[in-house]
């Protein structure tokens, strides 16, 4: 559900009445029109973030959601920039909630290379080399927090897992 150009604010305030409902995970990449636009991390910026997230959770039980700080981007790299990353990543963090997962892209993404970018936004190339980062990201942390996703299988419903021991 991108939409290109769309701060946090703008994305809450169009899809705020939007069904969210069905899915099993969400990946949250928004910050760097935040920043452009706005100049940093603000109160509105932490409260739609906020908002997008407790609608997930609510509108879908148990499910993780993935929120990416700002990419690596040699256009991406000002200390304002940089300074918008660190707030996403202290807000999830300060989250302290293990269904809403920091993805630290600053520190392991692979698109600050030129060819990953053409006038400002991702090449094609950039978009591939941003999903195998998620991919691997994700996969990696997945296997390091295992009893965190025993039971995905129930994700959307009202079962969880019970041991029979014998």
């Amino acid at each position: 559900m991108g939409d290109a150009g769309y701060t946090a604010v703008d994305w809450w305030n169009i899809h705020q009445n939007d069904d969210l409902s069905g899915y099993d995970f969400a990946i949250i990449q928004l910050g760097v029109n935040d920043y452009g636009h706005y100049g940093g991390w603000t109160t509105p910026r932490e409260t739609a973030f906020a908002n997008i997230i407790n609608k997930l959770k609510t509108q879908n039980k148990k499910m993780k959601i993935f929120v990416a700080n700002i990419i690596p981007a040699i256009s991406y790299s000002s200390d304002g920039y940089l300074a918008m990353s660190q707030s996403i990543s202290d807000f999830v963090t300060g989250l302290d909630d293990e269904s809403v997962i920091l993805l630290d892209m600053q520190a392991h993404g692979h698109t600050r290379d030129a060819e990953a970018y053409n006038c400002g936004h991702l090449s094609a190339y950039g978009y591939w080399r941003l999903a195998q980062d998620y991919k691997n990201y994700i996969g990696y942390y997945i296997n390091s927090h295992k009893s965190q996703f025993r039971e995905v299988q129930f994700i959307g419903s009202d079962y969880y897992y019970t041991s029979v021991q014998t």
